[in-house]
């Protein structure tokens, strides 16, 4: 898991302490929740396309450039 940092003001900073508190969790877990909340909520970055989802095996497999546009390889293809 990785470890950021943020800056929060002090009345942000009362209220997670205050909401942890009472959901008997950490700080941490109230804010991981809170951002996975977001990043999947109506804001619109909870819509990853197939690239951002793909972006960091893009390019580990070897092959021809070429391959979903060549007919040379749909020859027999389905056959």
């Amino acid at each position: 898991m990785k470890t950021i940092s943020v800056k929060l003001s002090d009345g942000l900073a009362r209220e997670l302490s205050v909401v942890a508190g009472k959901l008997g969790s950490s700080k941490s877990d109230v804010v991981r929740v809170a951002i996975e909340d977001y990043m999947r909520g109506s804001c619109g970055a909870g819509r990853l396309s197939c690239f951002d989802l793909a972006s960091d095996i893009i390019g580990s497999a070897e092959g021809p450039e070429d391959l979903a546009t060549a007919p040379d390889y749909f020859e027999d293809f389905g056959q």
